[in-house]
């Protein structure tokens, strides 16, 4: 009987894993084409050297450089196609499943919230989606699971030095791969330093990490300059968040269910406390607030991605709730457990559509060599790495840009295009530009002073050659 309870459970945990990795597989084979962020990075990759990618990025682009350097490593072997620069996020995002599933078995006794965590995790659009982008936002995923799993094992008193210090050393390399893994590493050894109050062991602990960190802040501190304005300016709103917005976490768009949410992670939260899971309560509380305060101080944005590594705790403090409702067993605990899980149904899809892919393979078949191109601003890491491999003597024009004194024209509410020859082409990602660009009459477009002679228009963008009218 005990056998078969086993093989029932493994069973029920298998399928979970299955269908989460299902998502993520399918996502994948879909290949979709890169947007903005995931061309700029692609291209730093193909571009530049290994030891280029320690430095200041192309194209205002930021990334842990162990994940630059394991992926040039990866498509310099295997080549440049989309689905081998977003090997590392697909294979970490399947493997997030096995250290969530030892961390859910420390916290909680249940197999049946251990289970509910664990389909949580496999259906979160979000985790699904990042899971195949070409971006390090999915290890800063796998990464929480696995710090918040090291601490709550981590026994000071019971530790032999030398195994303390090779934590430490592994501790702080993560940050090389993930850089909110500081944040959360940080939270770890104070709140360690607090529950178990072994100043001598823990300073063992912690001094390879601070090593790293020195190491890091150095390096930091190197590339930080040329992208501190752009991203105060940019994130300026993000950075002024005093909660996290955990309707982000499950893509859900209906105030009440995200109310639903909210009050059920406080709930948690005391549940958590009462049954003594004191560490872990503290450390996923603290791992907000410092990322709350960061955002404050205009240090870390508090901004969708980028608090993505925050969803497994937000599970693990729901799945605390479900626990404590399947306990109970009254109808009054029932109604709220449906309810609760009614509000995790996401009502979107996470998805960012791009077809530069399209575009530039449409652009490159139908360009003659004499022909003059113009580049909006915003297409330009897209037209950059689409149109890498292939040689072409014409002209570029790039907006916003100057690039070996050739002459550049910028785009804004009275785009016109530039008086240097009567037809060329031009390319565009769907922006605010593009719309005013092209005005539809009907399902004709049209430009002041030319007309279209070919082109490839999606909802995501356009190519198109004009010629003066």
């Amino acid at each position: 009987m005990e056998n078969q309870v086993k093989k029932v459970n493994r069973l029920i945990l298998g399928l979970i894993v299955f269908i989460g990795i299902f998502f993520r597989f399918n996502a994948l084979i879909q290949n979709p084409s890169f947007w903005f962020d995931e061309s700029a990075l692609a291209y730093n990759i193909i571009s530049l050297k290994y030891i280029d990618l320690f430095g200041v990025l192309h194209l205002q682009q930021v990334a842990p450089p162990m994940f630059l350097v394991l992926t040039k490593w990866i498509v310099s072997v295997f080549g440049t196609s989309e689905l081998f620069f977003r090997l590392i996020p697909f294979v970490v995002g399947c493997l997030v499943f096995i250290p969530f599933y030892y961390l859910l078995r420390s916290i909680f006794d249940k197999n049946s919230t251990i289970y509910f965590a664990m389909f949580l995790l496999a259906i979160n659009p979000k985790l699904i989606y990042y899971g195949i982008e070409f971006k390090p936002y999915i290890l800063d995923v796998f990464f929480a699971v696995l710090i918040l799993l090291i601490f709550e094992k981590i026994k000071l008193r019971e530790y032999e030095r030398k195994y303390l210090f090779l934590i430490g050393l592994g501790l702080g390399a993560i940050v090389w791969c993930s850089f909110p893994s500081l944040i959360l590493v940080f939270v770890g050894i104070v709140t360690l330093l607090i529950s178990q109050k072994d100043i001598k062991r823990w300073l063992i602990l912690t001094s390879p990490v601070i090593f790293n960190w020195i190491i890091f802040v150095v390096y930091y501190l190197n590339i930080s300059q040329m992208y501190k304005r752009f991203m105060t300016n940019f994130f300026y709103a993000e950075f002024n968040h005093i909660t996290i917005p955990v309707s982000y976490f499950f893509n859900n768009e209906i105030q009440i269910a995200n109310l639903v949410v909210y009050i059920a992670i406080c709930v948690g939260i005391l549940y958590m406390m009462i049954n003594k899971k004191r560490f872990e309560t503290a450390f996923i509380m603290w791992s907000f607030i410092v990322t709350i305060v960061l955002s404050q101080f205009h240090l870390y944005p508090a901004y969708e991605r980028f608090i993505l590594f925050l969803i497994p705790y937000t599970i693990i403090i729901i799945a605390t709730v479900f626990n404590y409702l399947t306990e109970t067993k009254t109808f009054q605990s029932r109604l709220v457990l449906v309810i609760i899980m009614l509000a995790l149904i996401p009502t979107s899809i996470t998805q960012k559509g791009s077809d530069s892919r399209e575009l530039t393979k449409y652009f490159i078949e139908n360009l003659n060599k004499e022909d003059f191109i113009v580049i909006d601003n915003l297409a330009l890491p897209d037209f950059l790495f689409y149109t890498n491999d292939v040689k072409m003597d014409n002209k570029i024009v790039v907006p916003f840009e100057k690039i070996n004194n050739r002459i550049l024209y910028k785009t804004g509410s009275n785009f016109e295009f530039p008086e240097i020859t009567d037809k060329f082409w031009f390319y565009s990602t769907r922006t605010k530009n593009f719309d005013k660009i092209i005005e539809k009459d009907g399902n004709l477009e049209k430009i002041k002073g030319y007309k279209i002679i070919n082109k490839m228009i999606t909802p995501n963008g356009g190519v198109f050659k004009v010629v003066k009218e």
